[in-house]
C-alpha cells in the first residue's frame, strides 16, 4: 500500500500543476494524451526539485539531518505536511511557468530564428490576438454549407489555437447596418473550417 502512495506522490503533482496551468491558459490546452503525460512528468521534475530545496532548508533550520527524514505513511504528520507542501509547490510551479511561457519562451525562440533569418512565430493565432483585446468586434462567421452569422462578438472560447465557440449578439441590427452601409473590412481569418470577417466597428456605432 505504501508503494502505491509513493507512486501517487511522484506522479500526481505533475498532472495537478499541468491542469492549473491549462486553467490559466485555456487556449494552450493539450489534448494529445502522450504530450499531456510528458508535460506532467516535466512538471514533476521541477516540483520535486522545489520540494527538495524547501525540505533541506527547513531541516537545516531545525537542526535535522536530511538523511534522517523519511517520507512514510507511518509518519503521518510529516506525510500530511509533505502532501500540503507538494500542493503548494504545484501552484507555484504552474504560476511561474505561466509567467514564462509563452511570453519569454517565444522571445527566445524568435531571437534564435532571427539569427537564421527565419520568420517569427506567434504564441497565439492572429485572429485570437485581434479579438482578445477587450474591445467589441463586429464580425461575420461563415461555414461552408451552414450560412453566415453576423453580429457583435461578445466572447469566445478556443482550443489549441482553433475557435471552439463564439457568442454573437445584436445580430439583426448588425445585419441591417452591414446591408445599408459600406463597411471597411479590418481583417479576414480562417480557423477550424470557419471564415471570419471583421468590420470597422466605428462605422457600426455611428
Amino acid at each position: 500500500m505504501e508503494n502505491y502512495f509513493a507512486l501517487l506522490i511522484l506522479v500526481v503533482p505533475g498532472f495537478i500543476a499541468r491542469d492549473i496551468y491549462q486553467k490559466l491558459n485555456y487556449d494552450h490546452k493539450i489534448t494529445n494524451s502522450f504530450e499531456s503525460t510528458i508535460s506532467a512528468l516535466i512538471y514533476n521534475i521541477f516540483i520535486g526539485l522545489l520540494n527538495y530545496i524547501v525540505i533541506v532548508v527547513i531541516s537545516s533550520l531545525l537542526g535535522i539531518q536530511f538523511s534522517e527524514i523519511k517520507i512514510s505513511v507511518e509518519n503521518s504528520p510529516f506525510f500530511i505536511l509533505y502532501i500540503l507542501l507538494t500542493l503548494v509547490d504545484c501552484c507555484i510551479v504552474a504560476i511561474i511557468w505561466d509567467n514564462i511561457h509563452p511570453k519569454y519562451t517565444y522571445k527566445f525562440i524568435n531571437w534564435r530564428r532571427a539569427k537564421k533569418s527565419k520568420n517569427k512565430l506567434l504564441p497565439v493565432p492572429v485572429w485570437s490576438a485581434s479579438f482578445n483585446d477587450g474591445n467589441p468586434h463586429l464580425i461575420s462567421i461563415e461555414r461552408e454549407g451552414c450560412g453566415k452569422q453576423v453580429g457583435l462578438l461578445e466572447r469566445f472560447t478556443e482550443n489549441n489555437g482553433e475557435l471552439k465557440d463564439a457568442y454573437i449578439v445584436q445580430e439583426e441590427l448588425a445585419q441591417t447596418i452591414i446591408e445599408k452601409k459600406s463597411l471597411r473590412v479590418k481583417g479576414t481569418y480562417f480557423t477550424n473550417g470557419l471564415n471570419i470577417t471583421e468590420y470597422d466597428i466605428d462605422n457600426f456605432l455611428t
